[in-house]
């Protein structure tokens, strides 16, 4: 659909007329990266809000391109921040009830809703209130079931307010929200980190600089896999660093955490090998992206006691002494204070427990309390 459909579609009350009979769904051109395709409308002092916050994207992304623990994340330019700074910003149209399902944005950026035309209703959720088994289900606050629901079942607080064009919602990191067009709408998205929240800006660029080592180091993996499949005899194992099959797995009840300690980061892989699919990674100086709830220990494995993403668990190597290159401690039990959670008196309690349920010692992992 091109820019000009998509406008004559919003506008078209044929359409509306028949989505509202239930004859057609409502269609509504989302994300669409209007600076990537017309970048002589872009202007550096778009992502700008003065009198509320000051972004520090562009920023940050210099600071990151200059660490001296990073490789280059990009070209060290001014063209290459622009590009990922007007990257950040994306176009919607929407006709009469078109709708956003509930959704919150990632890597815990900022958001700026500015309207050109028409109005929106929005529906917002604190990031303390919601549920994410509610938010899951894809709840329609809308819905008189789905609302009665929400408020008795799961206490859920929602907020509303209606945005004009020429007027800005901007909800800080977390915030949930729920949209509808009340009229044909054009809605300009942009995401942004300010001294608040720049640490998600870290583990978003982190990561893609992760992945794209991981990505070079699994093609040499699977060159010297390749080599040593043809030369008999050669050790895979110190290659791929995987559990040993008579290792026995240690249960932690209830789960413990464990924060990352190895600097830049920690790869966080889909199974307990070095060849396994990466799902993320830890970094010490993350403020939301560095402790995680191990459940299981295997052989110098963790893995979470909750997924990781994607409905899998996560696995990461506790000691970089296994890689035998001298990396070290890269995982340390921790102790954290969490809300709501009755403090645990009995310690035998928490000693980890092998598959036939029996108590193994307390290993001589340092513990640090974290405030």
């Amino acid at each position: 659909m091109t820019l000009r459909e998509a406008i004559a579609y919003a506008r078209s009350e044929d359409a509306n007329i028949a989505a509202a009979k239930g004859d057609a769904p409502i269609l509504a051109m989302a994300g669409w990266d209007v600076f990537d395709a017309l970048p002589e409308l872009w202007d550096d002092d778009i992502d700008q809000l003065p009198g509320t916050t000051t972004p520090l994207t562009a920023s940050e992304l210099t600071n990151l391109q200059r660490h001296p623990e990073l490789p280059p994340l990009a070209s060290d330019d001014d063209d290459t921040t622009r590009h990922f700074v007007r990257g950040l910003s994306t176009l919607s149209i929407a006709p009469v009830g078109g709708i956003t399902r509930i959704n919150s944005t990632t890597h815990q950026a900022h958001v700026a809703l500015s309207h050109i035309r028409g109005r929106k209703l929005y529906v917002l959720c604190r990031p303390t209130d919601a549920n994410e088994r509610l938010v899951a289900r894809r709840l329609d606050p809308l819905d008189p079931v789905a609302q009665r629901h929400a408020t008795i079942n799961v206490r859920l607080e929602l907020y509303t307010t209606v945005v004009d064009p020429g007027q800005t919602l901007l909800l800080p990191n977390g915030w949930w929200y729920y949209a509808v067009s009340l009229t044909p709408t054009i809605t300009l998205t942009h995401k942004f980190w300010d001294a608040a929240n720049v640490s998600g800006l870290q583990d978003m660029l982190c990561t893609e600089v992760a992945r794209t080592q991981d990505d070079a180091r699994q093609k040499k993996l699977r060159a010297a896999t390749a080599r040593a499949t043809t030369t008999k005899g050669v050790a895979l194992l110190p290659l791929m660093l995987e559990p040993s099959p008579t290792a026995r797995e240690e249960i932690f009840e209830p789960p413990v955490d464990y924060a990352a300690v190895h600097s830049p980061w920690v790869y966080v892989r889909s199974e307990p090998s070095m060849a396994a699919p990466m799902l993320g990674i830890l970094r010490p100086q993350s403020k939301g992206q560095s402790v995680v709830r191990i459940g299981l220990q295997k052989d110098g494995w963790l893995r979470t006691a909750e997924p990781f993403v994607a409905g899998q668990h996560g696995w990461m190597l506790r000691d970089g002494e296994k890689m035998g290159v001298g990396i070290g401690e890269m995982m340390r039990r921790v102790k954290l204070v969490r809300p709501n959670e009755p403090p645990n008196n009995h310690h035998h309690h928490n000693k980890p427990k092998n598959k036939k349920g029996e108590k193994i010692e307390k290993s001589a992992a340092k513990e640090i309390r974290v405030a």
